[in-house]
């Protein structure tokens, strides 16, 4: 059983399977299956499938993959574990290609090739004139990325390359550009970008997507793209001999520097982490999981670049699932190899136990909430938010986009269910407050959206207390002129001197004969909301108050009697917390809002 990580590229999906074929020619006596992890089909628990019909009772398990990291040492293990319980079948699970020395000749006869494609562009020269580029994949855990710079200082000795960097194509750092840029102030005049991959797919393009973008700004370079690894038959050797020293008993990964079991520099926090699986969400997804096209990504052109990794992290897939808990209950004190019915096989020898305590599932259908740990340099300038930078600050700028990320976070953040149709005055004032959990303070009461959307097509108007109240309320909404503020009329300054109040209060109070079947918004003032009550008291029956005024004193009070009172539909939001932003958003929404008023 071979198992990929899957892709959304069709080309790698096909190379994958084809290295896949040529293992079936190595074990002609064997059936050999594959799957991925995620995006592709078939999924490792449909290759599970297979050979489980097919009548074995022993599956031998190899990772296709060039380094361990965390899908090789949590992911496809946790989805092994887990078949192996349900089903009674014993899965010994191999080691990940590692740095070996057929891996090694692979690589070096790609790079020779793209050496030789530059000899014959531009004539031969010393192999000290040229600067050799090796590009991994990129991940959080130090080790792999180790592993990848083990690789470039391996072909740099071997050729005799006159430098060499490494770069890698997301995660961490540096990555392909800025590690191309500074490659074209060390004086060379030939570079050969190598990515050690195994396949194609979208950080293939990426990795020449750049390569390219870096050449053209400086042609007087000359720039080899080398081949990824493929089906090189050596790379077919090494996937051939982690299948057969399985036979010989588990093979164990080099656990010397994972960070799961010691404590490694700068991730210490991670030993011990759960083996568990992080990818339920995109399995068999193909061509329709995000990111599948660049056609039809506003951020990129002709290549994925990694941008929506870094500007739409909450719709972008990776890897991050909600919070919701399952009752699968994954106890986990951590070895990578899944130890059960005695017949132990890990590729880490310390004591994981895998616990899914008898729910015989196949991680399948429903919603893990699990989470990747942050990588703790994420936002290294060198890493993915190079991409979009350009050495200055990363930031969403499209203003839709911001729009709808904002309202993705709340909703995923946020449970609207008991405000009903008033719903989406609560997202709008939680919008505005920037703060999820505000939402166990906001009260709306009564039909608010549908009394103030009558008021508004009768032509009632608008009273509020403070100008930056009134410049809140959109006037794509609210004709601006059907807004009212006495704050800055002449008189009012002196009349709340006599009075001993404050303008807004008075300002509330000289609309005192407009009150009737309006809507009154108070965004700042406790003493407004108060003199409202007061005129309410007295006989004034507006149509609907948006109540939030904001501060230390009478703040809370006021809204307090707000809520006591309630002979009106009203909404506001309980403690000191308030604003012109809230209440101006809370009106927007109640006006903007889609309902069917009776008799309309």
């Amino acid at each position: 059983m071979v198992c990929g990580h899957g892709s959304r590229s069709r080309s790698a999906v096909t190379e994958f399977a084809t290295v896949a074929a040529a293992l079936k020619g190595r074990f002609p006596d064997w059936p050999v299956e594959y799957g991925y992890l995620e995006f592709a089909n078939p999924v490792i628990r449909d290759g599970l499938d297979a050979l489980r019909d097919a009548g074995v009772s022993r599956i031998l398990a190899v990772p296709g993959m060039l380094f361990a990291a965390m899908h090789a040492k949590n992911d496809i293990p946790s989805v092994l574990n887990t078949y192996a319980a349900a089903n009674g079948l014993r899965i010994d699970y191999g080691r990940e290609l590692g740095v070996d020395a057929r891996m090694l000749r692979a690589a070096g006869d790609r790079v020779r090739a793209a050496v030789e494609a530059l000899d014959a562009a531009h004539g031969p020269a010393p192999a000290s004139d040229t600067c050799l580029v090796v590009v991994g994949r990129g991940a959080s855990d130090p080790d792999a990325n180790a592993n990848v710079a083990k690789v470039a200082r391996l072909l740099w000795e071997g050729f005799g390359f006159g430098w060499c960097e490494t770069a890698y194509s997301g995660v961490t750092f540096p990555l392909v550009e800025p590690c191309l840029e500074k490659v074209t102030r060390l004086g060379f005049k030939r570079v050969v970008v190598f990515p050690y991959f195994l396949f194609s797919g979208v950080l293939i393009d990426r990795i020449y997507g750049f390569t390219d973008t870096v050449a053209a700004r400086h042609p007087e370079i000359a720039f080899a793209k080398a081949a990824y690894l493929g089906d090189h038959p050596a790379v077919i050797d090494t996937f051939a001999e982690r299948v057969t020293e399985l036979l010989d008993g588990p093979a164990a990964m080099n656990c010397g520097m994972c960070k799961y079991r010691v404590q490694v520099l700068g991730f210490e926090a991670e030993v011990g982490a759960p083996q568990e699986s992080h990818h339920h969400h995109v399995e068999g997804m193909g061509a329709s999981a995000p990111g599948a096209s660049v056609e039809t990504c506003r951020l990129c052109d002709t290549f994925c670049t990694g941008a929506c990794r870094v500007l739409t992290p909450v719709q972008h897939d990776h890897h991050h699932h909600g919070d919701t808990p399952h009752a699968d209950d994954h106890r986990h004190a951590h070895s990578h190899g899944h130890a059960h019915d005695g017949h132990g096989h890990g590729h880490h020898d310390h004591d994981h136990e895998h616990g899914h305590k008898g729910h015989g599932h196949d991680h399948h259908g429903h919603d893990h909430g699990h989470h990747h740990p942050r990588y703790p340099h994420e936002a290294h300038p060198l890493g993915p938010v190079s991409v979009v930078t350009a050495g200055a600050y990363a930031y969403e700028r499209d203003p839709e986009a911001i729009t709808a990320q904002s309202f993705a976070i709340i909703r995923t953040e946020a449970d609207l269910s008991r405000f009903g149709a008033a719903a989406p005055v609560a997202e709008r004032i939680v919008h505005a407050a920037g703060d999820t959990g505000i939402l166990g303070d906001i009260i709306v009461s009564g039909p608010v959206i549908e009394a103030t959307q009558r008021a508004l097509a009768a032509g009632r108007p608008v009273i509020v207390d403070t100008e930056m109240t009134r410049f809140a309320i959109s006037a794509r909404f609210v004709p601006p002129e059907q807004v009212r503020c006495h704050i800055n009329d002449p008189e009012t300054p002196a009349e709340a001197k006599a009075a001993g109040t404050t303008r807004s209060a008075i300002a509330i109070r000289r609309a005192a004969a407009d009150l009737d079947g309006a809507v009154v918004v108070i965004g700042n003032a406790p003493t407004a909301l108060f003199e409202l009550l007061e005129l309410i008291r007295q006989g004034a029956r507006p149509a609907a108050v948006y109540g939030f005024p904001v501060g230390f004193v009478g703040a809370a009070e006021s809204k307090a009697a707000l809520a006591a009172m309630a002979t009106f539909p009203f909404a506001t939001v309980k403690g000191r917390r308030g604003g012109s932003a809230m209440a101006g958003a809370a009106v927007n929404a109640a006006a903007n809002a889609t309902v069917q008023l009776e008799g309309a």
